[in-house]
């Protein structure tokens, strides 16, 4: 075990404790290494989410497709919102790689970056179901959700790249940033012999925390978006919400996690807005699901049996907006929880969502090189990051159960807010992949 903490006072201690002592030149290194490529790679993806992606692929200076050694490679997710160019345009990633590998610090890689984005922009890594499936009568897909993000990476998009380019499976790793984080994080936790290394940047990995943290002000603050955006729905609206991003990017982001975690499939009938859409308000501690896309006209005079996709929140509101938890719904998200679902099986238990998901997989991402980092300002507190959505009281908390269980690992705190320190940590992230492969 491995804790970094990074703090402008260290950087100022060091800095004054020079006073008096030989000063010298620094040399500023201007030479632009030699750079690789970022080609498009055609996924097939349309059974396991409903369309076909691209995804981005970078291809180090000099890379030889015929040449006998393969190259490592990085699976690199993107968070909320993002897609395929996230990674390459938005973080400079390439840049970043060019240099490690002109350094010498990063043996040449090929990092593939997929797009992992689903209606609600979450995804999440995660195949998302309905839990109930009564309430599902589409055959043959009976627990239907907004598609199967985990079997994208590992049946799709991993033997795609792994059949078009020179890649060694025996040196993979993951990686990813906010969402991308979990899922870095969860894929290697479910299948640790795919991969010797992982990396989860400000990742959400122990999501109970969201709400029993300390100094969790979410039941507020979701609460004043609701207010704001529409106080007269007894639910909160979702195409208010969308209209106003920016003002609502709790209330979006929990919509992302429910489509992977809570997703709702079946008629109107199922759902709540059906009697709201009425002026109906048969029992206000139940209003938490939320048909968002028609899937099927099922074409007679009665719409109310046409089957939709949607969500279950785990929240609900009285009338004056006040948000409570919804037990039973964010049990479903917590069956998917990182931190939950690592302590569960450690313990002796079972994941009824992964019955193959036991103490053989527990002691694989063991032995992984294992890596994760947050900001001390990745907090509660929206000011700091638009979302404020707490990560690192769920970091710290992670921390603490890969100590009971003697997991070794290296984690990081450094001063910033949620996406403030991508830059330099992936350094510290492909660093440590160097490391995990031999170098």
């Amino acid at each position: 075990m491995k804790i970094i903490k990074y703090s402008l006072l260290c950087v100022l201690g060091i800095a004054l404790s020079g006073c008096g002592e030989t000063v010298t030149e620094t040399e500023f290194v201007t030479a632009i290494p030699p750079a690789g490529t970022v080609v498009d790679l055609n996924i097939a993806s349309t059974p396991v989410i409903g369309e076909d992606r691209v995804a981005k692929v970078y291809l180090p200076f000099g890379y030889d497709a015929t040449r006998a050694a393969g190259y490592p490679v990085v699976y690199q997710l993107h968070g909320v919102g993002g897609d395929e160019n996230s990674w390459p345009t938005g973080k400079d990633l390439a840049q970043i790689l060019d240099r490690m590998i002109d350094e010498k610090v990063l043996e040449a890689t090929i990092v593939v970056m997929p797009s992992a984005s689903n209606a609600l922009g979450g995804g999440f890594y995660t195949n998302s179901f309905d839990h109930d499936l009564t309430r599902n009568p589409l055959p043959p897909n009976p627990a239907f959700g907004f598609g199967a993000y985990e079997a994208l990476i590992t049946a799709v998009l991993m033997p795609t790249a792994e059949a078009t380019y020179n890649i060694d499976v025996t040196k993979r790793g993951i990686m990813g940033h906010s969402m991308g984080g979990y899922g870095a994080m969860k894929l290697a936790l479910l299948h640790p012999e795919l991969f010797v290394s992982v990396a989860s940047h400000s990742g959400p990995i122990a999501l109970a925390q969201l709400f029993e943290a300390t100094d969790s002000n979410l039941f507020t603050r979701i609460a004043a978006e609701k207010m704001a955006a529409n106080p007269d729905s007894p639910v909160l609206d979702l195409a208010a919400a969308a209209a106003d991003q920016a003002g609502n990017a709790l209330t979006l982001t929990l919509f992302g996690l429910a489509s992977s975690f809570s997703p709702h499939y079946g008629s109107f009938l199922t759902f709540d807005n059906l009697l709201l859409a009425a002026g109906i308000d048969q029992d206000p501690t139940d209003n938490f699901q939320y048909p968002v896309a028609l899937l099927s006209d099922l074409g007679n005079a009665d719409p109310t049996d046409d089957i939709w996709l949607g969500v279950d929140i785990p929240l609900v509101f009285d009338a004056s907006g006040v948000a409570t938890l919804k037990p039973d719904i964010f049990a479903l998200w917590l069956a998917q929880d990182i931190y939950s679902m690592l302590a569960t099986v450690a313990a002796g238990g079972s994941i009824p969502l992964y019955p193959a998901f036991g103490a053989e997989q527990v002691a694989g991402f063991s032995a992984l090189n294992i890596y994760f980092d947050t900001g001390t300002n990745d907090d509660f507190d929206p000011a700091d990051d638009i979302v404020g959505f707490g990560i690192i009281a769920q970091q710290r908390k992670f921390v603490e159960l890969m100590d009971a269980l003697g997991i070794n690992y290296v984690s990081a705190e450094y001063t910033g807010a949620h996406s403030d320190g991508v830059y330099t940590r992936i350094d510290e992230a492909f660093t440590a992949f160097n490391s995990a492969i031999g170098n």
